[in-house]
């Protein structure tokens, strides 16, 4: 029994062990897979929600915004009475701000930059704490004859792929636009040379260019020659650099316009940036640039290449064959290319008109000339000519000749229209007078005058906020919907209550004198400055009624929509202060009988901080009443709404609470 008890103690214990030995192993292995697993699932956590960086300041004697090169890292000590930047990184460790400073400890200027989703490109922007001029930033690209910047105004950059600037923008400190460069780059490599040709465009706020120069870099590292050009693309100087490495100095050399040397001197010879943008090295080359073929540079001649436009109007005068009861609205459409047809030197622009009409023979009973006419018609822009219009102001003439629906004629049309840069619609006014032969019969000649609306659209790319050679590319919804936005928040809205005061006899002598009318009035965000003078572009509607003399007859009555401009006076005439708004009104709309006008004084009381003003005026409506004209002469009084300083009232409160 003892005998049995040991062998089965003996076979239990070895069991014993074999279990443990095998449970051991199991649970070390189970052990293993977890803290592996854990290791893993910890690395794919990180890898999803990488570790924010610390923002750690850092400080540098060296910037390059075009490279987004920093050097000469030092601790903050080192720079005690010596300018340098300071820098701070975002969450994922990319490079966002870099603030100069001067020896002084203040802020000069700060780059602020934004990188895309993969973090391999990068926009910036630049914010201006100095008062001084933006050459401060290159001394090369930019020019002295547009470089204004003040504490809080900022620049908004967009580059190539390689970092360099193609679009500079500077905006004061409420976001409106003082000025803005644009940049073009041209490489020329061959056996002999390899250079290139960098211009600079500079303009002013209202698209008109105040000149440019040109930039002749040898190797992309070594500057050359620079060449200033006016507005008008004439050569005014030229900055030579002659280096010599043996004496490592640089000879400056100023010509005139004439070539004729104005000034000459010895300057310490600087290398090139060691970031600079600089093709392969060639030791022996030597640039020869009036050797070198270069492109004629861009001229800021049109908005667009093509204009399309339409018109709508009524023919307001008719030759005495033809009646003006009733009135029919006749259309419109012109479509040609900019400048494509040059006559002693002069460019027009050679397109296809066509007009749509429909007008009453006098004496006769549904008797009409009527039809469409398309005409071949050649059209001269004034504006090209003439330097105080501003570049999106379109003023024109154009002589068209062609078939009419029965015979043939010519017409002569002017228009004034206002692009709305930078999109690429176009609101203007037109006048178009057509003489018509064989229309009413064979040999006779007639005629008539109209007055309407223009609309259009640039097609192609849009000169000079987007030129031709950048390729760039315009985002239309962004666009609209930043037209529409400045129109609901920058606008001005004015409701008046309309009093006629003199009313002419052919109306008086059917109609009562009636009550007040109802007016409401929509000054937009949008105009133009002619030397002191600016003009605002305005919408209206007036709602109007006479009651006849007679029961059994119709009310003089309708629903006028007009489109015009606010002529500002406040410069010109400095009677009242900021406070009181002086200003003309010339305008032209729709009444329940045809096409006509309206013209008036208005001025406007402004309170301080407060977006409501008190708005008085004087009018006089004209409209017209068979085959004259009549009208009347209104008092008004009004309230209007300054939806900006309202916005920004709001805007204020909210961040105050």
């Amino acid at each position: 029994m003892d005998w049995i008890q040991s062998v089965l103690s003996f076979n239990y214990v070895n069991q014993l062990g074999d279990s443990i030995k095998n449970n051991f192993f199991r649970v070390t292995t189970l052990l293993i897979f977890i803290f592996s697993y854990n290791i893993i699932l910890a690395q794919i956590v990180a890898n999803k929600n990488p570790p924010k960086t610390k923002n750690i300041l850092k400080y540098y004697n060296y910037w390059n915004p075009y490279r987004r090169q920093l050097d000469g890292e030092h601790n903050r000590d080192f720079f005690i009475s010596t300018p340098f930047y300071k820098t701070q990184k975002n969450k994922n460790g990319k490079l966002k701000t870099v603030t100069k400073y001067d020896s002084d400890d203040k802020k000069v200027d700060s780059w602020h930059l934004v990188w895309d989703r993969k973090g391999t490109r990068s926009e910036y922007s630049i914010k201006f704490h100095q008062n001084g001029t933006i050459t401060r930033l290159d001394s090369l690209l930019f020019s002295h004859k547009l470089s204004e910047v003040k504490p809080g105004w900022k620049a908004k950059v967009k580059s190539k792929k390689d970092g360099r600037p193609l679009r500079f923008d500077i905006y004061d400190e409420f976001g409106i636009r003082y000025y803005f460069y644009r940049f073009h780059y041209k490489q020329r490599s061959d056996s002999m040379l390899t250079m290139e040709t960098i211009q600079s465009s500079y303009f002013r706020s209202d698209s008109s260019l105040v000149g440019r120069h040109l930039l002749f870099m040898e190797n992309g590292e070594w500057l050359r020659e620079i060449h200033y050009k006016n507005s008008k693309d004439e050569l005014e100087q030229i900055v030579k650099f002659d280096v010599s490495l043996e004496k490592e100095e640089t000879i400056k050399t100023t010509l005139d316009s004439d070539g004729r040397e104005v000034e000459s001197r010895i300057i310490q010879l600087s290398y090139p940036d060691q970031y600079s943008y600089r093709f392969e090295w060639k030791p022996d080359t030597i640039m020869i640039v009036e050797d070198i073929k270069i492109e004629k540079d861009t001229i800021i001649t049109y908005i667009s290449p093509v204009l399309a436009s339409t018109w709508y109007g009524l023919p307001l005068i008719q030759e005495s064959s033809l009646s003006s009861n009733p009135i029919y609205p006749s259309y419109g459409f012109f479509f040609a290319p900019r400048g494509n047809m040059i006559i002693k030197g002069n460019k027009y622009s050679l397109g296809m008109e066509v007009v749509s009409y429909k007008i009453p023979i006098k004496n006769s009973t549904g008797f009409f000339i009527s039809g469409v006419g398309a005409f071949a018609a050649a059209q001269y822009n004034l504006n090209y000519n003439s330097d105080w219009i501003p570049q999106n102001v379109e003023a024109a003439l154009r002589l068209g000749g062609g078939m009419l629906a029965s015979g043939y004629g010519v017409s002569l049309s002017g228009s004034f229209g206002y692009h709305l840069l930078p999109s690429r619609y176009y609101i203007g006014v037109y006048v178009q007078s057509i003489i018509a032969i064989d229309e009413i019969n064979e040999g006779a000649m007639t005629g008539w005058g109209s007055l309407g609306l223009s609309f259009g659209a640039n097609v192609g790319d849009i000169n000079p906020d987007l030129l031709k050679p950048y390729q760039d590319k315009l985002d239309e919804e962004a666009l609209v919907f930043n037209l529409v936005k400045q129109l609901v928040s920058k606008s001005n809205i004015i409701f008046s209550i309309d009093n006629p005061v003199m009313v002419d006899t052919i109306i008086t002598e059917s109609y009562f004198l009636p009550n007040a009318f109802n007016g409401y009035t929509v000054r937009t965000p949008f105009s133009l400055s002619l030397g002191s003078i600016e003009f605002n572009f305005v919408l209206e509607y007036l709602d109007y009624i006479y009651e006849p003399k007679k029961v059994n007859d119709p009310n003089y009555e309708g629903n006028a929509y007009f489109f015009g401009t606010n002529i500002v006076l406040d410069k010109l005439i400095k009677l009242g202060g900021d406070r009181l708004g002086k200003s003309i009104l010339l305008e032209v709309g729709s009444y329940h009988s045809g096409f006509g006008i309206c013209t008036g004084l208005e001025l406007d009381y402004y309170f301080n901080r407060i977006p409501f003003f008190i708005h008085t005026y004087g009018k006089l409506y004209g409209l017209p009443n068979e085959e004259i004209f009549t009208g009347w002469f209104s008092m008004g009084l009004g309230v209007g709404i300054d939806l900006e300083t309202l916005f920004l009232n709001s805007k204020s409160e909210q961040n105050a609470k």
